[in-house]
């Protein structure tokens, strides 16, 4: 047993020294992998891997191998095989062909993990050549996050953390998905720069790359390209913002009308208009910027074939490229998604009309986004980045309508109570139909405060309100809210509320007071007209959802114990939908504004801009119109407003006629309106 142990050793002693001694092999990253890597993808492609199918990464990959730049930077789309020729096949040219010690960051702890198991393993399993190399020594030699090879070779995968990233000398540094990764770690800089320093004592033997889809959103809606770099990239930071630190080359391609190469971005792909989205997207061609010829996607092979990576200053001609190029340590690339291999440009298309379309009914821009950054490659601009509305252009917008009457297209009434340090903010929003945009409009009928209670002083005179101190004070609610009815315009009769939403934060004692009011109401059976809510800013929550917040607490001072519903608002996502709204002068989806309403109520509703993490409200204005404003949106989405059918819709949206809500006092049909007078949604008509 012992000789066999002995023997054993001594092999696998003789096998580490054979492969350690064995000469760089002198070949490029990308002929590395042609040779090397083999792939198995069921129902796609098995077999060795092809440069020809993929000709825009051959030079980033060949850049790796390269002692004339310390960095690469790539920014591309999904679909592009950006990942595998970039990190992937980096690293089994370092196994294979130039040994040196490599290490990987992704976004997260779970992300390395999978990306060792999904994707490493894989590469082992798949390759035999590569597996060969491996180190046999049971869990030191292969674990999730440490593989060791035969010529003395380790690869680490980890994660963008301090103690992950310091201390650690390695000669070859890859960021992947890079702009899902945090912009600071732990105070010491950006990923990339933290990690840059690891590969300094290398000198020209180190190198770092970084590659991602970006992310991150154009922080300046006024940029423009400088004249003289037409390649740089908006300010925004994360890939693009280390993009703009190389020599900045795009992808170009030729036209196969006049041969003039551009660079193929989604912008220049046309398709027919149609309400049938497959098939717009299905007669989609990229237009050429110069002769506007026509490029049709069974093409594009041959177009990627013949395609360069050019600088700011350089071009093609007769086949060869002329021009300086930038002086940079730094290579950097961006690829655009219509030239990604395994994307189509119809997929491409489509995806987008889906996501604008999401945008114009829900408001939403997260769909526009993600396609926008992930399947084009863009950087996207959020729409309430542009320069907002001013108080004064909604003033001068604001229609004549009848004062505190619901007008006659109008179906029912919502309103909003906003919680201030003494008194309540109310505003009421009637709901009339629409067959586009958002399929409704927001009539404005009234707004109000709450600021007197039922409290009587010394002198015989009401009190101040103080939502905060006293739970009484909260009656002035269902009096004056919930209770109120409004005339109708033609003088027929009058219209009740029918749901109320009530802020349940602010000063310490509001919560408890708004919780212990809900559950007074609901004594009664009032409750199924009212209900309390928050804001919540998170991005990847729902627009709208209920909870039963506390019942995890050892606290009980809000004394909800997990019985009181609260209707969680994600703030952002509906201020978005609030500004296109009030952007909006097409049939559909609008706001229409009292010319009675005070000046201060339109102030409130451009207080806030669009920053890069959300709308904020610098400057402390008042803002509770606007928030208003996106309250009564969450009520509408919360009692599907946007997919009534008009002509069948629920109770307490029919006609004056049926509405519950509606007391008619001339019998129980309401007489037609007089010719001069115009619907709402006919005057929107007009006006478009």
């Amino acid at each position: 047993m012992a000789a066999q142990k002995k023997a054993t050793l001594g092999s696998m002693i003789c096998e580490i020294t054979e492969s350690a001694l064995q000469p760089s092999e002198r070949i490029s990253v990308s002929e590395s992998a042609e040779k090397y890597v083999r792939l198995n993808n069921p129902g796609s492609y098995q077999g060795p891997w092809q440069n020809s199918k993929v000709p825009y990464m051959v030079k980033p990959m060949d850049i790796l191998a390269s002692r004339e730049k310390e960095a690469e930077i790539f920014v591309g789309p999904s679909q592009s095989a950006k990942t595998a020729s970039l990190v992937l096949n980096w690293m089994a040219y370092t196994v294979m062909c130039d040994p040196m010690d490599f290490i990987l960051y992704e976004k997260s702890q779970t992300a390395a993990k999978d990306f060792s198991m999904r994707r490493v393993d894989r590469l082992h399993r798949d390759s035999p050549d590569i597996r060969a190399m491996m180190l046999n020594f049971g869990k030191s030699g292969d674990n999730v996050f440490d593989k060791r090879y035969k010529n003395g070779v380790l690869l680490t995968l980890s994660y963008p953390a301090i103690n992950e990233m310091s201390g650690r000398p390695v000669p070859r540094v890859a960021l992947t998905d890079y702009d899902r990764m945090n912009d600071d770690v732990e105070g010491e800089g950006s990923p990339f720069d933290v990690a840059r320093a690891r590969i300094r004592s290398f000198k020209k033997a180190g190198k770092i790359m970084a590659e991602s889809s970006p992310s991150r959103d154009q922080l300046d809606p006024h940029w423009r390209k400088p004249d003289m770099n037409k390649h740089r990239g908006p300010p925004c930071g994360g890939i693009v913002g280390l993009y703009n630190r190389g020599d900045m080359q795009r992808w170009y391609w030729p036209c196969m009308q006049c041969g003039i190469y551009f660079e193929g971005s989604f912008m220049h792909l046309k398709w027919p208009e149609s309400k049938d989205i497959m098939e717009s997207a299905e007669g989609c061609y990229m237009m050429c910027p110069t002769c506007a010829g026509v490029n049709t996607f069974d093409q594009r092979e041959e177009m990627n074939g013949e395609g360069r990576w050019l600088g700011p200053h350089q071009s093609v001609e007769k086949g060869k490229v002329i021009g300086r190029s930038i002086s940079s340590d730094i290579a950097s690339f961006w690829l655009k998604g219509p030239a990604a291999t395994f994307a189509t440009w119809p997929s491409l298309v489509k995806k987008f009309i889906e996501a604008t379309q999401d945008y114009e009914s829900t408001g939403s821009q997260q769909a526009l986004k993600t396609t926008i950054n992930t399947d084009q490659a863009e950087v996207f601009t959020p729409h309430g980045l542009e320069t907002v509305t001013t108080a004064e252009e909604l003033m001068g917008e604001a229609v004549e309508l009848p004062r505190q009457q619901v007008p006659l297209s109008v179906r029912f009434l919502l309103a909003q109570i906003d919680v201030q340090g003494g008194h309540w903010v109310v505003q009421v929003v009637g709901i009339q139909p629409s067959e586009v945009g958002l399929h409704f409009d927001l009539v404005f009928i009234d707004r109000f405060k709450i600021d007197k209670s039922d409290r009587i002083d010394e002198n015989g005179d009401r009190k101040d309100t103080r939502p905060s101190a006293h739970p009484e004070d909260w009656d002035l609610i269902k009096k004056y809210v919930m209770d109120r009815r409004y005339p109708l315009e033609n003088g027929l009769g009058d219209m009740g509320i029918f749901h109320t939403v009530c802020d349940s934060g602010g000063k310490a004692g509001v919560t408890t007071n708004a919780y212990a009011y809900y559950k007074k109401l609901k004594r009664t059976g009032d409750h199924r007209k009212f209900i309390l809510y928050k804001g919540d800013p998170r991005t990847e929550t729902p627009r709208v959802h209920i909870e039963l917040p506390d019942t995890n607490r050892k606290d009980r001072f809000a004394q909800a114990r997990g019985e009181i519903p609260i209707m969680f608002l994600n703030s952002n996502v509906l201020k978005d939908q609030a500004h296109q709204m009030l952007m909006r002068k097409e049939v559909g989806g609008r706001c229409f504004f009292p010319q009675w309403f005070p000046e201060y109520f339109f102030k409130e509703l451009v207080a806030e801009v669009r920053g890069p993490k959300g709308w904020e409200n610098p400057r402390k204005l008042r803002n509770e119109a606007w928030d208003l404003l996106y309250c009564c949106l969450g009520q509408c989405l919360h009692f599907r407003v946007d997919s009534i059918v008009w002509d069948a819709p629920p109770p307490w949206a029919k006609p004056w006629q049926e509405n519950f809500n509606v007391l008619l006092t001339t019998g129980n049909k309401v007489a037609k309106p007089a010719a001069s007078k115009q619907t709402l949604a006919e005057l929107a008509a007009q006006l478009s």
